[in-house]
């Protein structure tokens, strides 16, 4: 199996799951995004388990000089997608169609300089089913603070299960 793949990024709209084992070193790609005052990263480690298993953390930090709030619409502060291009235009995955969240808000409040973070946790046989290909995918972090949808680029890594 490839080694994990770090990818951090920040953006203007944003969108929660479980795994364990050892991570494998990620690798050195960085994205961040912006939405106002806050900035957004993704961070996604592979674990060594076969099948695969992915933890995507996303950090959200207020670089503004005000306290911020977000609110979050449910239990599901981040959620992942897999893409099957680079350009992530060809959905294959959503977690959103998989997992249910606690209707409970969840808020975020961001004093200038403070960070905060949320974890989403998924495998390879979840994300592949019985009707995915093994092969390489471009993960997304998906927030919805505040009404938005905000898509952070989180890697891509190379997935398969047994068949």
């Amino acid at each position: 199996m490839k080694a994990g793949v770090r990818a951090v990024l920040t953006a203007a709209l944003l969108t929660a799951c479980t795994s364990s084992g050892d991570p494998q070193e990620p690798g050195e790609s960085v994205f961040l995004v912006r939405a106002g005052d806050v900035e957004y990263s993704a961070e996604t480690l592979v674990m060594e388990s076969f099948p695969v298993q992915l933890r995507t953390t996303v950090t959200a930090t207020n670089r503004g000089g005000r306290s911020v709030d977000i609110t979050f619409p449910d239990g599901c502060v981040v959620l992942l997608r897999a893409y099957a291009d680079e350009a992530r235009t060809t959905l294959a995955w959503d977690q959103a169609d998989h997992v249910y969240c606690t209707m409970a808000l969840v808020e975020w409040h961001l004093a200038p300089g403070a960070s905060r973070q949320a974890t989403v946790r998924t495998d390879a046989a979840a994300i592949l089913g019985d009707t995915l290909p093994d092969g390489e995918y471009w993960l997304a972090a998906v927030l919805r603070p505040d009404g938005r949808t905000v898509e952070v680029p989180a890697g891509s890594v190379n997935l398969a299960v047994p068949r």
